[in-house]
């Protein structure tokens, strides 16, 4: 953190106990106040291991339970990936915005390619439990995620989600999510859990801040609090109805920087956010699908070919220039996002295409 960190800046290593919008200060956890003229609040959420009863004793007492949503368990994980041998491999994803939802289909992908690489694949089912009714919330997307699902050999199964765990008899009991009152139970052999997200304790505890959906809320185009001019939101903790991704946030982070820039010198602020977001949907060892899309779940594709494919290159893309991209630019605040390289992209390819065009006519 120290590495990063400006050098004009001052860490207080403390963490926020509450908000106080309205005498414009914060509340530390060691007592100390803290004024300010503008705020940015970047939160994040938090997973509520509450919301699934038996979760908490699953995950710390059985080696068959775990959750990547969780520095906690997150190698856990991979220790009940290499224990699995046969058997049932449910994954379950919850209703609500969580952070990097398409991380809990993903890791079902993954499963599917590491049994295949271990020769297990066909001594395992592997089932995606979601509470939602659709794998992405882009029809282009939806579309392709689902292909893929059939040729990893993913089951999926729409409308359940997880309420409770019963971890000595290695069982899932689901509710259905538009009668909650049924419920249906899986027997598992390995279950990887995604739960439930809520706003960290400060922000529960400053409801002047927060929308009743419990995100603090913004105007979703300008990502200015609506009630206090002087404060501003972006990520996972605001209330704007994207997809929550660090592509989003690249984004996101840019528009913050000029609004914030525009009321400290008391100009007008600008609806510039369109909800861009970029997921990118890892679907083997060497193979990505990358979803960008905006708050009319329209695709906004970098790159204007074979956006619903899974590609080689998109995977070296991810895994090499953007940890580059985050470490040299974006936390240097040089980085607003790809509509620059979309635009060039999007230009060389009309150019290439009419070349084609006239040569094919010649």
């Amino acid at each position: 953190m120290l590495q990063v960190l400006p050098d004009n800046a001052i860490w207080l290593k403390d963490s926020v106990e509450h908000f106080c919008p309205a005498d414009n200060m914060v509340i530390l956890e060691s007592g100390a106040s803290v004024e300010y003229e503008f705020m940015v609040i970047s939160m994040g959420l938090k997973p509520n291991f509450k919301g699934i009863c038996g979760l908490k004793t699953a995950l710390n007492d059985y080696d068959n339970v775990s959750t990547i949503y969780s520095e906690k368990y997150a190698v856990k994980t991979y220790e009940c990936f290499q224990n699995f041998k046969r058997g049932t491999a449910v994954f379950s994803a919850p209703a609500g915005p969580i952070p990097y939802a398409a991380a809990t289909l993903e890791i079902a992908y993954f499963a599917s390619n590491y049994f295949r690489n271990r020769k297990q694949l066909n001594d395992v089912t592997i089932v995606y439990a979601n509470a939602n009714d659709a794998l992405f919330p882009v029809d282009l997307y939806e579309d392709a995620v689902h292909r893929i699902a059939e040729k990893l050999n993913v089951c999926v199964q729409f409308g359940v989600n997880l309420v409770r765990i019963i971890p000595e008899n290695n069982k899932a009991v689901f509710a259905c999510t538009r009668a909650p009152e049924n419920t249906t139970c899986l027997k598992y052999s390995f279950l990887h859990v995604c739960t439930p997200m809520e706003p960290p304790d400060a922000l529960k505890k400053s409801k002047n801040l927060m929308t009743t959906g419990k995100f603090v809320d913004v105007d979703k185009r300008t990502l200015q609090h609506r009630k206090f001019t002087n404060v501003f939101a972006l990520g996972d903790c605001a209330s704007l109805p994207t997809s929550k991704t660090v592509g989003a946030i690249s984004v996101q982070s840019y528009v913050v920087f000029k609004n914030l820039m525009n009321a400290m010198e008391g100009k007008d602020i600008e609806p510039m956010y369109d909800g861009y977001t970029a997921s990118p949907i890892f679907t083997g060892y060497d193979s990505l699908m990358l979803a960008e899309f905006d708050y009319d779940k329209e695709p906004r594709p970098t790159f204007p070919f074979n956006i619903d494919k899974e590609k080689a290159w998109l995977f070296h893309l991810q895994y090499t220039v953007m940890p580059y991209i985050y470490w040299n630019y974006m936390l240097k605040g040089t980085w607003d996002g790809p509509e620059t390289f979309r635009k060039i992209f999007h230009l060389e390819f009309l150019r290439l295409r009419k070349e084609s065009a006239y040569l094919g006519c010649k």
